[in-house]
This record gives structure tokens, sequence and C-alpha cells, in this order.
């Protein structure tokens, strides 16, 4: 297993920012064979969607992916865009500091 916190506190709580890393790193590595089979469908003409919340919801329709997997990659998708958007501020925000 591939522990991205070794030797650290890991709150199981995908709220607090170490819980969500930790979760998204497994996530990404379970969902590595799933990402593979999107891959190889779009460049085989299958999928039309570019962004990848629409691509998995294609997939599924298609019947490329189950019910299951659709909702395993949306919720590694989250994940991800969770842990990387760790300064995402909204631009009111941006500006309320600005005189």
């Amino acid at each position: 297993m591939i522990v991205l916190t070794v030797g650290m506190y890991l709150p199981s709580d995908e709220q607090d920012a170490v819980g969500a890393l930790e979760a998204a790193l497994h996530s990404t590595l379970l969902c590595e064979p799933l990402q593979a089979e999107l891959t190889e469908a779009r460049k085989a003409g299958k999928l039309k969607q570019l962004e990848e919340v629409a691509r998995i919801a294609e997939a599924r329709d298609l019947g490329i992916l189950t019910v299951d997997e659709a909702l395993q990659l949306q919720r590694d998708y989250a994940l991800r865009r969770k842990v990387i958007m760790v300064d995402d501020f909204a631009p009111k925000q941006l500006m309320a500091n600005q005189g």
C-alpha cells in the first residue's frame, strides 16, 4: 500500500486537508484502470465530451462504464479537485483587499 503521509497523524475525515490528500491518493490509484478505459474510448472516438465529469456520464450512458464505476470516478474527480483547489477564491474575495 502506498501511503503519502507516513509517520503523520492520519485523520479519516475527508474534510480535513490531510485526510482529503490521503483519500485522493488512494482513489486515484484505485481508478487508474477506469481512467485507462476512458482514455482508450476517447482515442477510439467513442467519447466526445471534453470535460471530465461530462465524459464520465457519457461513458456510463454508452455502457463503457457501469453506474458504480461512474460513481467511483466522479468521487475521484471531486477528491482531486478538493486537494488541488486549496487556494480557490472567488473574484470578489480577491478584489476586497484592493484599495
